[in-house]
């Protein structure tokens, strides 16, 4: 005798809640839906406000009639604010994706508004599509780790340094040759002979140093600058190493 089979549903798909976010300095919006068939809710509050930010997924949850414990997915464009907030949203039990802004795809021929609620509008579409599992619109990027990320500013800032150290050494150089004076030093790693090269250089015209008093003053200016700059770059260079 056959055995009566029975049949079970399948498991419901648990509703979640998707979120994009758009930072400003001074505010952030959400657009927020189940999905991508509902309106968005478009809601704008002060930046870097967590609170408020755990406030308004719950009041999206009510506002879609979805459970209290509804999951939340969540993405924003990589900037200023980095990663502290993807860690955040981490810890808070929510999944967060940090979009690389340069790789979103956008359409080149039509002209395009640009506000805050339509930038958010615009990335929870593109989330929807990340969702379902599309691919090809835009970069998810990797999070570092506190660590990582400390030691990519260090470098970062090292190079800044650099980049400072040079235009103050060059632009006492131009100031030297402006008065015939023979630049000593050999590049931007002897600040021993940056700090030589002072007003009282003899000038081309054999005038004395009195006589261009000016001048002097300028070069003492673009010394006491390219000293400066040398200098944070050791400090920096210390942290660094130690």
């Amino acid at each position: 005798m056959p055995t009566p089979t029975t049949h079970t549903d399948p498991p419901r798909a648990v509703p979640t809640l998707h979120v994009a976010l758009d930072l400003g300095n001074t505010s952030w919006c959400l657009a927020g839906a189940p999905a991508v068939a509902a309106p968005a809710r478009v809601r704008m509050f002060p930046a870097r406000s967590l609170a408020r930010l755990q406030a308004e997924f719950a009041s999206a949850r009510q506002h879609f009639s979805l459970p209290a414990d509804a999951p939340v997915v969540l993405c924003y464009e990589a900037g200023r604010d980095g990663f502290w907030l993807q860690r955040a949203c981490t810890a808070a039990g929510i999944l967060a994706l940090v979009v690389d802004s340069s790789s979103i795809e956008v359409s080149r021929r039509a002209r395009r508004a640009k506000t805050d609620r339509l930038d958010a509008a615009a990335l929870l579409r593109l989330l929807f599509r990340h969702t379902a599992g599309e691919r090809g619109h835009w970069r998810v990027l990797h999070v570092p780790t506190v660590e990582e990320e400390d030691r990519r500013q260090m470098h970062r800032e090292l190079a800044r340094l650099t980049q400072e150290r040079t235009r103050a050494v060059n632009r006492l150089k131009g100031l030297l040759a402006l008065h015939g004076i023979r630049w000593r030093g050999s590049g931007t790693e002897c600040e021993a002979d940056v700090r030589e090269a002072g007003p009282e250089c003899p000038y081309a015209d054999g005038k004395p140093g009195a006589d261009h008093r000016a001048a002097g003053h300028r070069i003492e200016w673009c010394l006491g600058d390219a000293h400066q700059c040398a200098q944070r770059y050791e400090r920096r260079e210390d942290r660094r190493d130690g």
